[in-house]
C-alpha cells in the first residue's frame, strides 16, 4: 500500500512487501496536528528503535557543523524554479531518448540554483506540479539536497554533484508514467513493476553522455535511493549504500510525504519529521538531525498557531533555533485575516512561541481565501 493510506488509523508505518518505508508503499497514521515537543519526544520513538530525543537534535552542543552564510546572487527564486521545472519537463518528461542528455546540460541548470539564496527557494518547495507530480518532486528534491549540502559545508564541486544526483534520482520513474500517475492504490503487480524503476534508471544513466567519474557518483544514487540501513529496502536489500544515496533516500521520502498526490493527502512538515524519527532504524540518524537543522521543525511556507492565538506563515528559519522561526502573521486571535503585513522574529520574542503546526487548508476562511491558499500549494 502506498502513502495513500495516510488517513488510516494505524500506528505503524511499514512497506506492505518488505517492512520498509518507501514513498510508493507506505501505511501512515495521520498524526495529531497539535505540537507538543515533550509528547513528541516521549511517543514518537518506538521502544524497539534506537532512541534519540528532539532536545538532543537541536542542542547547542551538537557535533553538526553549521557553515557560514554562502554569498549568493540576488536572483528571482520564482524564475529559477520555473527554469528548473521547465528543464525537467523538457528533458526528463518529454525526451524519448536520454542518450542525448549530456553533462553540460545538467550542470548549466544547477549552476543557477547553487548561486541562489537557498532560504528563498525553500519557500517554493512546498509546491506540487499539477501536470505530473514527478516534475515538482524532482525539482524539490534537488533544491532540498542543495540546502542539505550547504549544511554539510560541501564545496562548490560536491554541491553540484549532489544537486545533479538529486535532480536525476528518479529518472527511471519517467519511463513508467502510466503507473506513476495512477490515481488510486497500486495492485501487487503494479507495485512490483514500479520497484523496477531503480534498475531502469541505472540502465539509462549507463548510456547517457557523462564522464565515468560522474557515472560513479550518479549510478549508486539512482540504483540505491530506496535501500534502507536495516536491509529492508529495494532493489537489492543491502544495508551499506553511498553517502549521496543516504542523503537522497531521506530527502526523497520527506518531500513525498509533505506533498499531495492524486491518491492521498499530505503530511504537515512537522509530522513528516516525526515520522522520519520513527524510522531511525531505516535512515541514518545523523542525517535526520541535519535535515531538522536544515529545514527546522517548522519549515518555510508552513503555517503555525502562536500561543497568542494568531495564525502565521513561516518565512525563514534559524538553524540554531529550529522552534523559533521568522513568521508573517496571517490571522489575528479572532480569526480575522490581516490586511497589513507584519513580520515577527520568534527568536527575539521570548514571550511569543509556537503552540502547534496547522493545516492552512482547514482554516475557517471564505471560499476565495481557501482557493488562494490551496492554489499556493501548486505550481501552474
Amino acid at each position: 500500500m502506498r502513502i495513500a493510506d495516510i488517513l488510516k488509523n494505524k500506528s505503524s508505518v511499514t512497506d506492505g512487501n518488505t517492512g520498509s518505508a518507501t514513498k510508493e508503499n507506505v501505511v501512515i497514521t495521520k498524526p495529531t496536528e497539535e505540537v507538543d515537543n515533550d509528547k513528541m519526544t516521549r511517543n514518537v520513538i518506538p521502544e524497539t528503535s534506537q532512541k534519540f530525543q528532539i532536545d538532543n537534535i537541536i542542542a547547542k552542543n551538537t557535533t553538526i557543523q553549521i557553515p557560514k552564510e554562502v554569498k549568493v546572487e540576488t536572483a528571482d527564486p520564482i524564475e529559477a524554479y520555473t527554469s528548473l521545472t521547465n528543464w525537467i519537463k523538457n528533458i526528463l518528461f518529454n525526451m524519448t531518448d536520454y542518450s542525448v542528455l549530456h553533462e553540460d546540460m545538467i550542470i548549466e541548470v544547477l549552476n543557477k540554483l547553487v548561486k541562489l539564496n537557498s532560504g528563498k527557494l525553500l519557500l517554493i518547495v512546498n509546491k506540487s506540479t499539477t501536470h505530473n507530480y514527478l516534475i515538482g518532486h524532482s525539482a524539490n528534491v534537488c533544491i532540498l539536497a542543495l540546502k542539505f549540502g550547504r549544511e554539510l559545508n560541501y564545496d562548490q564541486d560536491k554541491l553540484l554533484k549532489l544537486g545533479a544526483v538529486a535532480l536525476l534520482h528518479d529518472i527511471g520513474m519517467f519511463k513508467m508514467l502510466d503507473i506513476v500517475n495512477k490515481p488510486g492504490k497500486l495492485s501487487a503487480e503494479e507495485y512490483t513493476e514500479i520497484k523496477k524503476h531503480a534498475l531502469l534508471g541505472k540502465n539509462i544513466v549507463e548510456n547517457i553522455d557523462i564522464t565515468e567519474n560522474f557515472k560513479k557518483v550518479l549510478i549508486p544514487v539512482v540504483f540505491q535511493h530506496h535501500e534502507r540501513k536495516n536491509g529492508k529496502g529495494y532493489p537489492s536489500g543491502v544495508k551499506e549504500i553511498s553517502e549521496f544515496a543516504k542523503i537522497i533516500s531521506l530527502i526523497d521520502i520527506y518531500e513525498a510525504l509533505t506533498h499531495y498526490r492524486p491518491y492521498r493527502e499530505r503530511l504537515l512538515p512537522h509530522n513528516a519529521l516525526k515520522f522520519l524519527i520513527e524510522q531511525c532504524n531505516e535512515f541514518d540518524t545523523d542525517l535526520i538531525k541535519i535535515l531538522i537543522k536544515a529545514m527546522s521543525l517548522f519549515p518555510p511556507g508552513s503555517f503555525i498557531k502562536l500561543n497568542t492565538g494568531e495564525i502565521a506563515k513561516v518565512v525563514s528559519v534559524h538553524s540554531e533555533f529550529p522552534t523559533r522561526p521568522v513568521v508573517e502573521l496571517f490571522m489575528d486571535s479572532q480569526s480575522n485575516i490581516l490586511s497589513e503585513k507584519k513580520i515577527i522574529d520568534l527568536s527575539a520574542t521570548p514571550m511569543v512561541h509556537i503552540s502547534e503546526a496547522i493545516d492552512e487548508l482547514k482554516l475557517k476562511v471564505s471560499k476565495e481565501v481557501a482557493f488562494k491558499l490551496k492554489s499556493q500549494l501548486y505550481w501552474i
